[in-house]
């Protein structure tokens, strides 16, 4: 098949990959509406463009935390990648190289993060989920500075993992093979299937904490020395608290419709906080 586009790749992604994985990544929460409404607004998004304004040399380059990339795109965290390859996150992150773009690699990655830094020229950000044993967490986020991850980026909309009902209709869980490195602290680095569950929803309900609170951010950038950022921010009120905590950027996110259902699409949502918090 010759690969052209996003569409292309999901068809090709359909034919190659087991139910697991497949249901694993292209599900939502819920009735997934929030799912189908990321995708439908942002088709509604039309452009005025303009003419005759000379665009023989153009450039997307921009800086974001006194880091240049190429264009104002980076890679989201993506959680096991080796269910669809076994190259997995370092595939993705020699994409990154090649495109000159930052890559946040996934707590829950199936590549421990010393091995996906050794990717000659990433430029390497960690997503970090807080745990109820926060010596885990601490132990985690050191090393991935450690490893040259020069910022962390905090989810903060998934206190409980969302009802994804794809995932629970075929008992989601990471095959034998496969494990999660930075886990081992927690014996929680294998996610096994259970009946008429996603083995991820125990996962979180036995490992995430619940309690996080702005107080974190703080929290997180003292025990790691680098900037944070703070992703799964919705409405504007919530960013300029971000703001006010020093989170350094924040990600507007609906955790890919698979957490909250029923809320808006994060390009509806990105309006509100831009203007808010825009000009920090």
């Amino acid at each position: 098949m010759n690969i052209l586009n996003l569409q292309d790749i999901e068809q090709e992604a359909a034919l190659r990959l087991d139910s697991n994985a497949l249901e694993y990544y292209r599900g939502g929460a819920a009735d997934e509406l929030t799912l189908r409404r990321n995708r439908s607004d942002f088709d509604d998004i039309v452009l005025y463009p303009r003419v005759l304004r000379d665009v023989s040399h153009r450039s997307l380059r921009c800086t974001l935390l006194g880091q240049t990339f190429d264009m104002p795109i980076g890679i989201a965290p993506t959680a096991m990648q080796c269910l669809a390859h076994h190259e997995g996150e370092r595939a993705t992150a020699h994409a990154a190289v090649a495109m000159n773009v930052p890559m946040i690699l996934s707590t829950t990655s199936t590549i421990a993060v010393e091995d996906v830094a050794q990717v000659e020229g990433v430029q390497l950000w960690f997503q970090v989920y807080v745990y109820k044993d926060r010596a885990t967490t601490q132990e985690i986020v050191q090393r991935a500075v450690h490893a040259g991850c020069t910022a962390l980026v905090l989810t903060v909309d998934a206190p409980y993992l969302g009802k994804r009902e794809r995932e629970a209709r075929i008992g989601f869980h990471l095959p034998e093979h496969l494990c999660l490195p930075h886990y081992t602290r927690l014996q929680a680095a294998h996610v096994p299937a259970h009946q008429g569950e996603s083995g991820l929803v125990r996962h979180f309900a036995q490992n995430i904490d619940p309690a996080l609170t702005w107080n974190d951010i703080l929290w997180l950038e003292k025990i790691s020395g680098v900037p944070v950022i703070v992703k799964g921010i919705m409405r504007a009120d919530d960013a300029i608290q971000a703001a006010a905590y020093g989170a350094r950027g924040i990600i507007v996110s609906n955790h890919g419709g698979r957490q909250l259902d029923t809320v808006q699409s994060s390009i509806r949502a990105l309006p509100a906080v831009a203007d808010a918090v825009g000009h920090c």
